[in-house]
């Protein structure tokens, strides 16, 4: 019977969508239609009962480049990285070809129709492993738009959310809020000032926007940096993401 029991306790974990593994390190997973990467940080075991982080890639990005960019913390915690369904330059992207040639308003069906999807996916990740408290959810250019839009539109799922170098066009706001403002999660903003790709003054304009719902906004900018991650980010979002995870 040994065996059996063996057999289910490695068979389970694939079943539920959970990566099997009872120590710390990299774990990999497929749930709610992604594939990602699980990674503990802090000297964690895969099974203890962590903070989450949701690391979102940018374009041509992948969840190994995200365990780059949102790893190297020094406490406990569980880092999720999904990859974005559509391939692009040896990378993923979580939008099809042809997005960037819609108008904003025809890309906001799409955009929040991933949000959706990632909603799903850090819903079942929660319920499935052990998690203190609700997860953070962050990302970089296109990873950075997809956090605007679940604090927007999930905000009873998360946290806090922290876009960088980000979008947030009029036509993807909500009219309102799905709960209190008081009880929607703060966002921190992250933003070059010489972004070319993604201006500074529409970062600036989001601010305003999440903050005319009530809701508690941080705009962090860069001076001398475009759109790129550079090390005084990093610094900010490891800071930041410390004091918001652990007590």
């Amino acid at each position: 019977m040994r065996w059996i029991r063996t057999a289910f306790a490695i068979l389970l974990p694939l079943l539920l969508g959970v990566p099997s593994g009872a120590g710390g390190g990299e774990l990999e997973g497929e749930l709610a239609g992604f594939t990602y990467l699980g990674v503990t940080t802090g000297r964690a075991a895969s099974d203890d009962a962590l903070p989450m982080i949701v690391g979102l890639h940018y374009m041509t990005g992948s969840p190994e480049t995200s365990r780059d960019d949102y790893g190297g913390l020094d406490f406990p915690a569980r880092l999720i990285l999904p990859a974005g369904s559509h391939p692009a330059d040896g990378g993923h992207s979580w939008f099809p070809d042809g997005y960037y040639e819609q108008s904003e308003s025809r890309q906001s069906g799409t955009t929040l129709a991933v949000a959706e999807q990632l909603a799903d996916l850090i819903s079942r990740l929660v319920a499935l492993r052990p998690t203190v408290g609700k997860p953070i959810v962050t990302g970089y250019s296109q990873g950075g738009d997809l956090s605007y839009v679940l604090a927007l539109y999930h905000p009873e799922l998360i946290r806090a959310a922290l876009p960088m170098g980000a979008r947030l066009p009029a036509a993807w706001r909500p009219q309102h809020l799905s709960i209190p403002a008081e009880e929607a999660p703060p966002v921190f903003v992250f933003h070059g000032r010489e972004d070319a790709i993604v201006p500074v003054a529409g970062a600036r304009e989001a601010a305003a926007f999440v903050e005319s719902l009530g809701m508690s906004v941080e705009l962090h900018e860069y001076p001398d940096t475009g759109h790129g991650y550079p090390e005084s980010m990093r610094s900010d979002y490891r800071r930041i993401v410390g004091e918001l995870a652990t007590p």
